[in-house]
C-alpha cells in the first residue's frame, strides 16, 4: 500500500484541538505515486510526521525533472509565511544543483533548515567539490544522516552529522521463520550500475556449476540496465532459471519476500539501504556486498552474510552455506530483524522531534 500524499499547500487554522502545530516542509523528489517508482525515504516519513502532530507539507511531485526543480527552489518562498522549518532530502550529482538553489531560497526566507543526507556516494562527491560542497552544507541549521557510516565519512571531512536512521513500517512486515533453506533468490534493486544486477546472475551461474538447484528472481525499475542483465543471463546459460519480474509494488514486495528464502544486495556503493531492512522484517536471511554502510550496520555471521564487492564465487559460497546450515540462516535473520526494529517509527519519530523541537527553539 501507498503511503498517502500531502498536500503542497497549507491547510487554514491550527490543527484538529486548536493547537499551534510546528509546520515542516519536506522537500525531495517525491516521485512514488508513479507506479514504477519508488517512494524517497521522505514520502514515507512526511506522514509519520504528521501523526505526531506536525502540520507537514511536501514537495515536489512533479515527474518531469525541470518542472521538480522549479517547484523545489519556489516551494519554501511559497510556504515561508507559515513554515517553521524545512527538512531536505540531499543528494549528490545533478541533484545537488537543485540542493543548492533550495537551500538559497530557505536561507533568503530566513528558513531553518535541515539536511538529510542520501546516498552512499555523497562523501566521494564531497570530495571531488569541496568548495562547493561546503557552500552548500554551511547553510543548513543541522545536518541528518541515516547511518554511522555516512555521518562519520562526512564527519572527517569537517561535518557535524547527526544519525538518524531511515524508518519503516516494520508492523506491515509478517516475519517468517526459516526452517530449510531453499535456495529460490531475491535481487530487489534498481537496474543502475552501482546496484551491479549482472552480479545477481555471476552468483546464480556458480551456483549452478556447483551443482545447487538454484533460480533467481530479479524485480526493479529499468534504469538502463535490464537488457543487458538479460543478455548476460542467456550467455551464462541460465536465462531459464531468471525472472526479470519489474518494478514491484508494497503489497509485491511482500509476497516476494514470502516466496524466497535468500536476498542477495551486489550494491558497489551502498548506505543504508531500505531492501536490506524490509527483508530483516520479512525474515528473509540476507547476502550481501560489504561495502559502503553495509558493515556498520550488519555483522557477518550475525545479521548477514557478507562477502567482498565483486565477488559472485564469494556470494554462492555464502548462499550455499545458508541451504546447508539452517541454523545459521535463522541466526542472521533473527539478527536482522533486530536491525529492522531500530528503523520502527516509534523509535525513529522522537529522534526527529527532539531535533525539530530543539531548531525551532533557537
Amino acid at each position: 500500500m501507498r503511503q498517502r500524499r500531502h498536500s503542497g499547500g497549507l491547510d487554514e487554522g491550527d490543527g484538529a484541538n486548536g493547537v499551534d502545530r510546528k509546520r515542516l516542509c519536506l522537500l525531495a523528489p517525491m516521485l512514488g505515486h508513479f507506479p514504477d517508482r519508488t517512494p524517497d525515504s521522505f514520502e514515507l516519513l512526511s506522514p509519520l510526521l504528521s501523526d505526531a502532530g506536525y502540520d507537514c507539507r511536501a514537495a515536489s511531485f512533479q515527474g518531469n525533472r525541470y518542472l521538480r526543480a522549479l517547484d523545489l527552489t519556489s516551494f519554501p518562498i511559497r510556504q515561508r509565511p507559515r513554515a517553521d522549518i524545512a527538512l531536505v532530502n540531499t543528494y549528490s550529482g545533478r541533484s545537488f544543483v537543485v540542493e543548492d538553489a533550495v537551500f538559497e531560497a530557505c536561507r533568503s526566507m530566513r528558513l531553518p533548515t535541515v539536511a538529510f543526507l542520501s546516498g552512499g556516494a555523497l562523501p566521494q562527491f564531497v570530495d571531488r567539490h569541496p568548495r562547493w560542497a561546503r557552500r552548500v552544507l554551511r547553510r543548513p541549521s543541522a545536518i541528518v544522516a541515516p547511518s554511522e557510516y555516512l555521518a562519520s565519512l562526512m564527519g572527517e571531512r569537517g561535518y557535524q552529522v547527526v544519525v538518524i536512521p531511515n524508518t519503516l513500517d516494520v508492523a506491515s512486515y509478517r516475519f517468517r521463520a526459516i526452517g530449510s533453506v531453499r535456495p529460490r533468490l531475491l535481487w530487489m534493486r534498481a537496474f543502475y550500475r552501482a546496484y551491479n544486477p549482472g552480479m545477481a546472475i555471476r552468483v546464480l551461474k556458480e551456483l549452478v556449476l556447483g551443482g545447487v538447484d538454484a533460480s533467481l528472481t530479479i524485480a526493479g525499475q529499468d534504469m538502463g540496465l535490464e537488457s543487458s542483465t538479460k543478455r548476460l543471463a542467456r550467455a551464462l546459460s541460465v536465462h531459464d532459471r531468471v525472472r526479470f519480474v519489474g518494478f514491484l509494488d508494497e503489497e509485491a514486495k511482500r509476497a516476494a519476500f514470502a516466496d524466497h528464502d535468500v536476498l542477495l544486495n551486489t550494491n558497489r556503493v551502498d548506505n543504508m539501504p531500505i531492501t536490506l531492512l524490509e527483508a530483516g522484517a520479512s525474515g528473509v536471511p540476507i547476502v550481501a556486498t560489504e561495502v559502503g554502510g553495509i558493515p556498520f550496520l550488519w555483522t557477518h555471521e550475525e545479521s548477514a552474510l557478507l562477502v567482498p564487492t565483486e565477488d559472485a564465487a564469494a556470494m554462492a559460497r555464502e548462499v550455499a552455506r545458508l541451504v546447508e546450515h539452517p541454523e545459521l540462516a535463522a541466526r542472521v535473520a533473527r539478527g536482522a530483524q533486530q536491525i529492522a526494529h531500530r528503523s520502527a517509527p516509534d523509535r525513529v519519530i522522537p529522534l526527529w522531534s527532539d531535533l525539530i523541537e530543539s531548531l525551532v527553539a533557537t
